[in-house]
């Protein structure tokens, strides 16, 4: 018949970290001390090799699911079933194994195996005084991460208002620049009006000033009637003579 158990302890370390600790088999090795491999699509080896499995499913820094076994297991029986739950609180984490499906008879020693090979190990990792320094200095260096972001936001917004301030300006200006010019087409308009007008009245003088000396000069021309008395006169004359 199957067993279950249910253990758990307060890791000094936040949630996120103890959960992608345990993901990664660099970091899984590190905190229990022992190798421990990813074999890709979910497959995964720990405590070199003595435990295997595959895991199911995963939300982030919170829960996982794993298909597990080890060594011990009679080649027989299907592999239990492994939920490890991340849960904040004071002072680091709460980590709760819950181990369903184990060998009939397996489930006090791996109760005893959860506590001696990975709450204790990983107490003492995460409470190490590196450790502390590797999440001190990864706090400062998120913080310093989200302060730059921050400022690049203001940056960009800055830029993007000046951008848009730049816009309404060239706008400001060809709005102006087309009134002018419409006003300089309407004072040119009038300019030329009146220069037409100047040169009308400037011409119509000068065609009666014209049309006056026409008239003296036809007045001055004799007429043939008169020239033929002119020359009869001058005839008679030559005939006295």
């Amino acid at each position: 018949m199957a067993e279950n158990l249910k253990v758990s302890d307060i890791i000094p370390a936040p949630p996120e970290r103890v959960y992608s600790a345990w993901l990664d088999p660099k970091e899984h090795a590190r905190m229990t001390g022992a190798i421990a491999t990813d074999e890709g699509d979910g497959r995964f080896s720990a405590w070199d090799g003595y435990i295997t499995g595959r895991t199911v499913s995963s939300v982030p820094h919170s829960k996982i699911v794993q298909a597990w076994r080890t060594t011990e297991f009679p080649s027989d029986l299907p592999d239990s079933v492994l939920t490890i739950s991340f849960a904040k609180v004071d002072g680091g984490t709460k980590v709760t194994v819950v181990h369903e499906e184990l060998p009939e008879g397996q489930s006090e020693a791996y109760a005893l195996g959860w506590d001696e090979h990975y709450f204790a190990p990983m107490k003492a990792f995460f409470g190490s005084p590196m450790e502390q320094v590797r999440e001190v200095s990864e706090r400062i260096t998120q913080q310093f991460e989200a302060a730059t972001e921050d400022a690049m936001r203001v940056v960009e917004d800055a830029r993007t208002s000046a951008r848009k301030q730049a816009v309404k300006a060239v706008q400001a200006v060809k709005k102006v620049q087309k009134r002018a010019s419409a006003q300089l087409k309407a004072v040119g308009q009038k300019v030329q009006a009146l220069v037409k007008g100047a040169q009308k009245k400037a011409k119509k003088p000068a065609a009666k000033k014209k049309k006056a000396v026409s008239k003296v000069a036809l007045k001055k021309v004799p007429k043939p009637a008169v020239k033929k008395k002119v020359a009869k006169k001058i005839a008679k004359k030559k005939s006295r003579r």
